[in-house]
């Protein structure tokens, strides 16, 4: 994809469709909604947008440019275009806007630098800081924790039907009443549990707090403790019934960095739990409103028989 990036000539138009088919693809693949904020989806997956992606390209041909013989033409028309602001005006802001200007002086001057490395570490402190400027502006996932590495959450190795379901518990995309009501245009304190009518229906209540889920939580925070007993987990010594702030964060924030096999384990275990946590209640809420509207029972009974019928 990036191969001779670096002298690419793309049109605003074109790379708004190019973000605009690269974060599709990438939703699609997480399974999510396509209201899911943007930030969310590139900090949780590790990518970055397709201008910054071009954006490290060029700044890498010109590295390359640079370490090229002086004696040769293409150097010194690329001295000359460089410092005159010519046909390489972008290159040159590009390379004040991340922050390299003393490196390419040090390598014109025909110092070793390892060029193509500082230009991702540069890359990488300009996504963290957008990233966490975008995430503090959003209303669904303001509390995630900035992909400081810009690698891939582990949870996205799991399955896809328990992947797709943790992300979208992390970004604020999942069906809870705090989500539905904001297409229903109500005010957060009207976004009511439907199961147990107590308090709003966000993340927290859902995993912590709804009296109706009680046993899979027994269960649920049963898994927690066995993670104390993973040998350098991070979360060891930490994880117990007793500290609900700390097993919410955990599920939360804390997805990013190696994992060892054993904790790898026992951190599947917990979110398979959690995703029986979520059956659960799907399947509660839907038999209330069955119960609420009878005529809902009698056509699914109806359709389930004509199936049934050669």
């Amino acid at each position: 994809f990036t191969y001779a990036a670096g002298v690419w000539s793309v049109t605003d138009y074109q790379l708004q469709r190019l973000e605009t088919v690269h974060r599709c693809a990438l939703k699609r693949i997480l399974g999510t909604a396509i209201t899911t904020t943007n930030a969310a989806v590139l900090n949780e997956t590790g990518m970055v947008s397709v201008a910054t992606l071009l954006e490290s390209c060029k700044l890498q041909f010109v590295g390359r440019l640079a370490t090229v013989e002086k004696s040769r033409l293409v150097h010194k028309i690329f001295e000359l275009e460089f410092s005159n602001h010519g046909i390489l005006a972008e290159a040159h802001n590009l390379v004040y806007k991340f922050k390299l200007r003393e490196a390419l002086v040090k390598l014109l001057e025909g110092h070793s630098l390892n060029w193509n490395d500082l230009v991702v570490q540069h890359v990488k402190v300009f996504c963290q800081k957008y990233l966490k400027q975008q995430l503090l502006q959003a209303v669904k996932c303001s509390g995630l924790n900035i992909n400081e590495n810009l690698c891939t959450a582990w949870y996205l190795k799991l399955e896809s039907k328990l992947a797709s379901f943790l992300f979208k518990l992390r970004a604020g995309s999942l069906h809870l009443e705090v989500e539905k009501g904001r297409f229903k245009k109500l005010i957060r304190e009207e976004r009511i549990c439907p199961l147990c009518g107590t308090e709003v229906e966000d993340a927290y209540h859902f995993i912590m707090k709804c009296p109706s889920l009680a046993p899979e939580r027994e269960l649920l925070l049963h898994k927690f403790e066995s993670l104390s007993s993973v040998e350098e987990s991070s979360c060891s010594g930490c994880v117990s019934s007793e500290h609900n702030d700390t097993i919410f964060s955990f599920l939360m924030e804390k997805s990013f960095g190696p994992k060892t096999e054993d904790e790898s384990k026992c951190m599947h275990e917990v979110v398979q739990q959690l995703h029986l946590m979520w059956v659960k209640r799907c399947k509660l809420l839907h038999r209330e409103i069955c119960v609420s509207n009878p005529e809902i029972l009698r056509t699914q009974s109806s359709v389930r028989f004509e199936s049934m019928l050669p």
